[in-house]
């Protein structure tokens, strides 16, 4: 992450220390609630990076009075830049199968803001790798979450330890590893 920080946050044109809320992926999955959670989280900026088109969401932006801190970028095949200028993952989804975003951006550091409806929420513990609210519709519960590490940077450092950590337990080897020994205990008992 502090290889590109800096410069990131600078070609964005986010100053200093302001925290960083990064939204990779389809913004039909929950980039409305983010930007409506915004407007409650003084000072923070929302980085969207999408194949969707982003007008609408500019037009949200706008109306919600936060079009100044909201960014809506392209789809990249350098996506390690922007988890490496953003300080949460957040993705607010009302369904996604697995969400490999939130085991990208835990693997990069990040602590993420996530719903149940997210599968790979399964994999984190809420409160120690970044935060799970209820429902993608909360934004009342999602701007507190955000809020809540948009203020305590000691706390996003944590959890972002602990997410990478986490990460290391998955990675393609170890998947692949268990994986295979399921195989191979279903072979031994026949």
């Amino acid at each position: 992450r502090t290889r590109f920080r800096t410069a990131v946050r600078s070609e964005l044109g986010i100053a200093g220390e302001a925290p960083v809320f990064l939204y990779v992926g389809d913004f039909r999955k929950g980039m409305e609630p983010a930007v409506r959670a915004l407007s409650s989280v003084p000072g923070a900026h929302l980085v969207g990076v999408s194949r969707t088109p982003p007008e609408r969401y500019r037009d949200l932006a706008f109306s919600c009075g936060v079009s100044d801190r909201v960014k809506l970028l392209p789809a990249t095949d350098r996506v390690e830049r922007y988890y490496g200028a953003a300080d949460v993952l957040l993705l607010p989804t009302p369904y996604d199968a697995f969400g490999m975003v939130l085991t990208e951006a835990m693997a990069c550091g990040l602590p993420v803001i996530t719903t149940p409806m997210a599968g790979a929420a399964e994999l984190l513990d809420d409160g120690v790798h970044g935060l799970i609210v209820n429902s993608p519709t909360d934004i009342t519960g999602l701007s507190a979450a955000m809020r809540t590490l948009a203020d305590d940077g000691a706390l996003r450092d944590r959890m972002g330890i602990a997410a990478a950590s986490l990460m290391r337990e998955h990675s393609w080897d170890h998947v692949a590893k268990q994986t295979l020994d399921v195989y191979y205990n279903h072979l031994a008992r026949r």
